[in-house]
């Protein structure tokens, strides 16, 4: 019997007994040693989800599904080197070269032992990020940039694998992104079209790492321009005391755009804006006050403004007052009026004369109040009154008859000596 001492068929029985013994046991261990390198043979599985996430030029974060089954930890292997022993998902790896790939192996431990299957991931950390824009060169509807292209060939420090070139209209580049890319290191200008014309934009440069990721530098503010012109030939007609017509050309700008005409009080056009939208080239401003300096201006919609003015209103005539002679003397007259709806400070002048249709013996005063004085008049004689208003242009206005009055008779003077010849019954004056 295979394993067994032939003693015993020799009459040693205790031998026989103490072999059977001594086999068993090893047969005991032998099934335990079995058992237990079966239960570590049961091979882990690969770690599953292993992503990573270049967290600036120096370092990567590495992420796992920690759920493996029979795995409680994890070793995490960067090429030959274990940098991440019995470790837990998010790992940050860090000392790393600028724009270079980085390849790590994750397997999964269980009971101390690393398992035989792994998962494989490769990320590249940010390149250096660009300087700023050397220039930026808008258009009506695109710019271009240059900038400083990167000296070294990747990977590593101060080299990229391209450049790219984003712009938005807000200076967090939320929302639509514009953007032009390119692979040539070596290129050092990139333009972005799509743009609106007249707009304010940001713009940023991107330095790409091996797998396209861009890390951007400073961001620059601009605007684009347009493509249209100023109308040209603008003149200003049909004004009246409360109107006036802006006339303007087409150029060289196409046919059939829409043009805004603004009527302004301020030159720099704040405040509240008169606005009319045509399609021809002419606009006319209605409700406008009378006697009122206006500034205009018109544009092709998104196109340059052209500008005129200032441009005033004719002034309203004067209308009597209620009573138009304020104070009358021998040789001076006061007359009053209502401004009729000009604003304050119109310029007015008032005239009287001997005759009613002002031929001749004209006396004048130009003011900006609503009276004027009108000295050197002859005593105890008729006079008529007029007056009329300027727009701040300078055109007047038609007169408005004030009335008529005379001048008070002047006092008689005394002589020296008016009394003489005094009598006790009487003298002589």
């Amino acid at each position: 019997m295979s394993g067994i001492d032939s003693s015993a068929e020799r009459g040693y029985p205790h031998k026989m007994r103490f072999r059977l013994g001594t086999v068993y046991g090893a047969l005991v261990a032998a099934l335990i040693l079995v058992c237990s390198a079966d239960a570590r043979a049961q091979p882990i599985s690969p770690p599953t989800g292993l992503t990573g996430a270049a967290m600036g030029i120096s370092s990567i974060t590495w992420s796992w599904d920690a759920t493996l089954p029979l795995a409680d930890a994890y070793n995490l292997y960067s090429g030959a080197v274990l940098v991440g022993p019995s470790v837990q998902p998010p790992f940050l790896q860090t000392g790393l070269a600028a724009n270079t790939e980085y390849p790590v192996t994750l397997y999964g431990v269980g009971g101390g032992l690393e398992g035989a299957l792994a998962a494989f991931a490769t990320v590249a950390t940010l390149a250096d990020p660009p300087g700023a824009f050397l220039s930026v060169l808008p258009a009506a509807s695109s710019a271009a940039f240059t900038y400083t292209a990167y000296p070294s060939a990747p990977p590593g420090p101060s080299s990229c694998y391209g450049y790219s070139a984003e712009v938005a209209a807000t200076a967090d580049f939320s929302g639509t992104i514009f953007s032009s890319a390119t692979t040539a290191r070596s290129l050092a200008r990139l333009e972005v079209s799509g743009l609106a014309s007249l707009t304010a934009y940001y713009a940023r440069l991107g330095a790409l790492n091996a797998q396209g990721v861009a890390h951007y530098g400073p961001v620059a503010a601009f605007a684009t321009t347009t493509s249209r012109l100023p109308p040209p030939g603008l003149a200003v007609d049909m004004v009246s005391t409360g109107s006036l017509r802006l006339n303007w050309l087409q150029g060289a700008d196409s046919s059939g755009l829409t043009y805004a005409a603004q009527a302004s009080l301020t030159s720099d056009y704040s405040g509240t804006l008169l606005t009319v939208s045509t399609q021809g080239y002419s606009a006319v401003f209605p409700a406008l006050a009378a006697g009122t300096s206006y500034y205009l201006r018109v544009q092709a919609l998104t196109g340059p403004f052209s500008t005129a003015g200032p441009v005033s209103t004719l002034a309203r005539p004067p209308s009597p007052a209620a009573s138009s002679f304020v104070t009358i003397g021998a040789t001076t007259l006061t007359v009053a009026w209502e401004s009729d709806g000009n604003p304050p400070g119109t310029l007015y002048r008032a005239d009287v004369s001997q005759t009613s249709d002002f031929s001749a013996g004209v006396v004048s005063s130009e003011t900006r109040n609503g009276y004027a004085v009108l000295p050197g008049l002859t005593p105890d004689t008729l006079y008529y009154a007029r007056a009329r208003a300027y727009s701040p242009g300078g055109t007047p206005t038609t007169y408005a008859a004030l009335g008529s009055t005379s001048t008070l008779v002047q006092p008689p003077t005394l002589g020296a000596q008016p009394i003489s010849g005094q009598a006790p019954d009487g003298f002589t004056f």
